[in-house]
């Protein structure tokens, strides 16, 4: 829960990636490259969060995050970092936030720290 909850924290920003990063030879230009790997990062954190949902009960509200890189995808169509973010922002930490508050977050810390406590 706390990963997943700090990747939504993430999620809007724009990962720093420079040309120093790249690592194969690519036709396209540099500026490019670094957008391509740019998206690639922020896709990378809502497949994450989709992930974690995808193994949650399905009447567990965080479930309905399965979609979430899907959703992203689907709605975007081309791999650029800006309408991604912009996507992120609009849509999916609004969907994010109605799947697991800030309060039910804290319920599941709680919760996790007091199983932590009991098995040690």
């Amino acid at each position: 829960m706390h990963l997943i909850w700090w990747t939504k924290r993430k999620l809007a920003l724009c990962p720093d990636v420079r040309g120093t990063d790249l690592r194969t030879a690519s036709p396209l230009p540099v500026t490019r490259q670094i957008e391509l790997g740019q998206w690639s990062i922020l896709m990378m954190r809502l497949l994450f969060i989709s992930d974690v949902a995808s193994c949650t009960p399905g009447d567990d509200g965080i479930h309905e995050l399965a979609g979430l890189a899907e959703a992203a995808a689907e709605q975007t169509q081309t791999p650029s970092p800006l309408r991604l973010r912009r996507w992120v922002r609009r849509e999916g930490l609004p969907l994010f936030d109605a799947a697991l508050s800030a309060e039910r977050y804290e319920e599941l810390a709680a919760e996790l720290r007091g199983e932590a406590a009991a098995d040690g």
